[in-house]
């Protein structure tokens, strides 16, 4: 065999007999590193150990071992990383699981704030005490097959535009990863990975059905060889799904199309293409009125839309294309570039509920009608060196670099009441709980104001890692980044840029404390920094200067492997840092780098099968959540941060009685927390329960599925910009039916 294809083989390692590498409590209801694991290779240009997922049983899904890249660009084993890991792949997603940041549900320490089921716009994810903050963009980079995601608009990448059904495995890095990846990984890093494909012909599809949300979802995957080639393989999947939501004036809908192709061109050099496409529309829910108690106010529906009916869409258009080309010097040093192109026109007529100036009537903000054209050129490479000196003394080095462009065309058009910013009180029907249209000639349309961003980002990348003697790993490195933004009023002709530049180290060590056959324990501690540049406009030409929010973070742990690889435990503590936050100051209405957020936290989890046909598992987490300095808003300082609650909890227990079924029980605790910084409404905790039953005949499953079983109220997201308490109810009882088939 080429030295290439051994150096490659050695990325990704699937035993029949082992599962140790997997992350200890970190795993969804059965253990989810099974899977097509694959793209965490086809990225860099390695085979790829393919198997008929469909067709696996319990005990074989557990069995396969599979090496991660995101948290250190080594392929490594997740129990011999020095950071808390988590790797989800599609064949152990839940059946009901409709989107990226669903299938997150069961990690530990992550609480989702999707707004809406599975629409666009989704709000994204709380990472340890970390939100998507509403004035400084995400908390988590995300990356699509080793490319970031980046908007000028927010800050991130839509999680609910995304490809889903593309997907075939997923890696969730928590903690500061600036010194890897750059700006937006304030609190971690979710790496995406499309399928690449295999030489045989396959062809898959499914469908879904959900009551009470009115979901219509269907997919197509059709994969095989190049033709005409000796070893390229590809995949293409089609997906298309409508929802007509569960409250009034929620309905949406999303078609995307991505085509992966893989082909090795020589022994020593693979060329990567991913091609995507999606278009989405969709009317977007408003937040409900709540008390201090975190209730909703008298009279309002639980399924209330207070939203201005026709003032609250969402059209958009997303288009990727990227490509990778890997290069093996020889069996010990290998090279990556990578090019990607990304473009998004969204159209947003945005209008939300305000105060209620009085009983029964509500006050909507100011609506506009926004027409954003975004483009991003993106170029990176690496280069990664693996050195065996002694025996007792092996390193890789990886060092690397990236350069980005992005731009922004923003045409905003703003619609006001005639005598104020704001339009005037409506008439609140509190029976049907819907605010009615208001007349044309109550509204002032403004003129369009337009004008174009652009930012430039160059960074580079230097790390390295040392195994000592079979027992101590040492990781460290840092990453330099330069920036700069120009933003121009088209119709002025103003101009105003900014630049700035961030450094961002990390060093880890991870201890083999104990090992005796396939029993082990692994003791890890890492420190490292994160930024994200913040942006702000005084006026539509003028920037702000604005220092970088950063991360710092410490951490350490332990993971166990014990009992004949049945039984997995983890316990992680941690306190991260958001420094220089940006807010809003209340007097001088400017923005300003105003204070602090601290989080201190402990997570455990652990994973237990007594039994060859049972899988249990549970976590526990218990955060801090502290505003530890505010200088816009001194009166806020050592409260909690709103919407984070201090305590989480997840529980499953996954059972196939025979190997044809498989039944699904997942419970999720969330505990009350402030839907406000001032810390005076407060929201209680509540308990979701999910289940799901599935049924295998040869190559096709049927599944039967209930979420949130006891119907409990609970609120999704909270909306900071009402005073008197607005948040976004979540998702009540509903039931439904999936169809999985291959060929």
């Amino acid at each position: 065999m080429a030295p290439t294809a051994n150096w490659k083989r050695r990325m990704i390692v699937m035993k029949a007999d082992s599962f140790r590498s997997t992350s200890p409590g970190r795993k969804q209801l059965l253990i989810t590193l099974a899977g097509a694991a694959g793209m965490a290779v086809a990225a860099i240009g390695g085979d790829v150990v393919k198997t008929n997922l469909f067709a696996l049983t319990l005990e074989q899904l557990m069995a396969l071992e599979i090496a991660a890249v995101t948290a250190t660009r080594v392929a490594t084993p997740v129990v011999e990383l020095p950071a808390d890991v988590t790797t989800l792949s599609r064949a152990r997603f839940a059946p009901y699981t409709r989107n990226i940041i669903d299938a997150l549900a069961p990690v530990p320490g992550i609480k989702l704030n999707s707004r809406q089921d599975d629409h666009l716009f989704l709000s994204g994810m709380e990472i340890r005490g970390f939100t998507a903050n509403d004035t400084s963009g995400n908390n988590a980079l995300i990356l699509l097959d080793g490319i970031p995601q980046h908007r000028l608009s927010f800050g991130g990448a839509y999680a609910g535009g995304l490809p889903f059904d593309a997907v075939s495995n997923l890696e969730l890095v928590k903690g500061p990863l600036g010194s890897l990846y750059g700006r937006g990984a304030l609190a971690g890093a979710l790496q995406l990975f499309t399928d690449p494909g295999t030489r045989d012909w396959r062809m898959s599809g499914g469908g879904l059905f959900e009551g009470t949300t009115e979901t219509y979802r269907g997919a197509l995957n059709v994969s095989g060889p190049v033709p005409g080639t000796a070893s390229g393989t590809f995949s293409l999947f089609a997906n298309q799904k409508t929802e007509g939501g569960w409250q009034p004036r929620t309905d949406s809908e999303k078609q995307d199309v991505y085509l992966h192709v893989r082909q090795p061109v020589t022994d020593d050099d693979t060329v990567s293409i991913t091609v995507g496409a999606m278009d989405g529309s969709e009317n977007v829910v408003s937040p409900v009125l709540i008390d201090k108690s975190g209730h909703r106010l008298p009279g309002i529906a639980r399924d209330a839309n207070l939203a201005v009916p026709g003032q609250n869409s969402l059209d958009l258009e997303e288009s990727r294309l990227s490509a990778s080309w890997a290069h093996a010097f020889d069996d010990t040093l290998q090279s990556t570039l990578a090019i990607a192109y990304w473009r998004g026109d969204t159209y947003w007529r945005t209008g939300r509920p305000d105060d209620g100036p009085a009983k029964g009537t509500v006050v909507n903000r100011p609506v506009s009608n926004r027409d954003w054209n975004e483009d991003s050129f993106l170029g990176q490479g690496e280069l990664q060196k693996r050195t065996e000196w002694t025996e007792w003394l092996t390193a890789v080095f990886t060092a690397g670099g990236s350069a980005e462009r992005l731009t922004w065309e923003n045409t905003t058009q703003r619609i006001r009441g005639p005598n104020n910013s704001f339009a005037e009180g409506m008439p609140l029907d509190l029976g049907s709980s819907s605010a009615p249209t208001p007349a044309p000639s109550t509204w002032v349309y403004e003129a369009p104001t337009s004008r174009n961003t652009d930012e430039t980002d160059y960074g580079a990348f230097l790390r390295a890692e040392f195994d000592l003697m079979k027992r101590v790993v040492l990781h460290g490195g840092i990453r330099y980044d330069t920036y700069e933004r120009s933003q121009k009023n088209l119709t002025s002709g103003q101009e105003s840029t900014v630049s700035d530049n961030a450094v961002s180290p990390m060093a880890g060590l991870l201890w083999r404390t104990f090992r005796s056959g396939d029993d082990q324990v692994n003791t890890y501690v890492n420190w490292g920094r994160g930024f994200s540049p913040v942006f702000r406009g005084v006026t539509s030409t003028e920037i702000l200067e604005l220092n970088p929010e950063t991360s710092e973070s410490i951490e350490a742990g332990v993971k166990t492997v014990a009992w004949s690889q049945r039984l997995e435990a983890t316990l992680a503590a941690y306190r991260i840092e958001r420094q220089d936050l940006v807010a809003l100051d209340p007097t001088t209405r400017v923005y300003r780098n105003s204070g602090m957020w601290c989080v201190k936290g402990i997570e455990a989890g652990i994973t237990l099968r007594p039994l060859r046909e049972v899988e249990l598992y549970g976590n526990y987490t218990y955060r801090q959540p502290d505003d530890s300095e505010d200088q816009a808003n001194p009166a806020f300082a050592g409260n909690d941060i709103a919407f984070v609650p201090r305590t989480l909890a997840k529980a499953g227990i996954g059972w196939s009685p025979v190997e044809s079924v498989r039944t699904d029980f997942a419970g999720r605790y969330v505990g009350a927390s402030y839907a406000d910084m001032a810390n005076t409404i407060r929201l209680p905790a509540y308990v979701v329960l999910d289940a799901s039953v599935s049924y295998r005949w040869r190559n096709l499953r049927i599944s039967v599925f209930g979420r949130n079983l006891l119907d409990k109220e609970y609120f999704a997201d909270e909306f900071q910009g009402v005073v008197n308490g607005a948040a976004f109810e979540g998702t009540p009882r509903t039931f439904g039916v999936a169809v999985e088939a291959s060929l």
